[in-house]
């Protein structure tokens, strides 16, 4: 196959796959990479991004914002889940920054949003799986115990088995 028509249908796969969603740079790379060869991947990605159609730094606050819309979540989370996409740190920081996530805010609320799910636990159950929720939700751990505490006051402590009544 001449070189035309391989960049041709790199090119036409690129496409097909930003109509469906929006991707990073690298992410894009390497679902290409699986069918083309790199060189004709470096040359279609350079156009798109010469044409604007691939843009990092979109892509990142897209994600970032859709994934903090979803569920509340901290920072630790955002940054993980776009570096796994192949999103550079210096981005990354640039959207974290821009965003400016309220992240004590957010674990109070992802907190209260998890009590639901943990009635008839007691206390000392219910607070390692709202600590475990919230550590998986990315919010620092200074924030997380705080929140603990605040969203489980008033919450039935454990009943002792070993007491006997009267």
């Amino acid at each position: 196959m001449d070189d035309s028509r391989e960049l041709q249908k790199c090119r036409d796969a690129a496409y097909r796959l930003l109509a469906r969603r929006d991707h990073g740079s690298r992410e894009l790379a390497t679902k290409l990479e699986r069918r083309f060869g790199p060189g004709v991947v470096g040359t279609v990605l350079a156009g798109l991004v010469e044409r604007g159609l691939l843009d990092d730094r979109r892509f990142a606050l897209a994600f970032a914002r859709e994934l903090s819309n979803r569920e509340p979540c901290g920072e630790r989370l955002i940054r993980v889940k776009l570096a796994g996409r192949g999103v550079e740190s210096v981005i990354i920081g640039e959207v974290l920054a821009e965003l400016a996530l309220d992240e004590e805010e957010l674990v109070e609320e992802a907190a209260r949003s998890k009590l639901p799910t943990l009635a008839g636990l007691d206390r000392e159950a219910a607070a390692r799986r709202l600590l475990s929720h919230l550590e998986r939700r990315g919010f620092r751990p200074d924030l997380i115990r705080g929140a603990v505490l605040r969203a489980l006051e008033g919450w039935p402590s454990a009943q002792r088995h070993d007491e006997e009544d009267g």
